[in-house]
């Protein structure tokens, strides 16, 4: 496994879910991998003052539960057009949807496949500022459901 630096930013390598669950932030993750095989997972992550962002990829099918920070709720999403969608929060999300969740949320979430996906932390005041500037999601719903599902499109767009 490489590394990630103190600061929080770098690309790591695991053979261990229970390595890699522990990396990731700013959730608590418990990870169940669902079939036989080597496992084997990359976390690359960046994280500046205001926001976080990280990229994870996961070769085998597993189940997660993560308890949601109250400091920085993530807006999750799969960075893959080409892999089936997951299943989070009993909604299926494709390629091209948004997760946002509440502080202090708990979601269950399942792969079939391998996963390849990403998030982004916000500050609670720089997530609501920019929810608002963007139009895309209402953060007092997902407050109140615990997560929304958005249909925002983060792949190209339409000329």
């Amino acid at each position: 496994m490489e590394k990630l630096r103190g600061d929080g930013t770098g690309t790591g390598t695991f053979d261990d879910p229970k390595v890699f669950q522990a990396a990731i932030r700013p959730d608590h993750v418990a990870i169940h991998v669902t079939e036989k095989g080597d496992y084997r997972a990359e976390l690359t992550r960046v994280e500046l003052p205001r926001i976080w962002i990280q990229r994870g990829e996961e070769n085998l099918p597993r189940v997660w539960y993560s308890a949601v920070s109250s400091a920085r709720p993530p807006i999750f999403f799969l960075v893959d057009a080409d892999q089936v969608p997951i299943r989070h929060g009993g909604m299926d999300v494709s390629f091209g949807e948004i997760v946002a969740v509440a502080r202090t949320s708990s979601h269950h979430q399942r792969t079939t496949t391998a996963c390849r996906w990403g998030t982004l932390a916000l500050t609670p005041d720089d997530l609501e500022a920019a929810a608002h500037l963007a139009a895309f999601v209402d953060i007092g719903l997902a407050r109140e459901r615990g997560h929304v599902q958005c249909g925002w499109s983060l792949g190209p767009t339409e000329a």
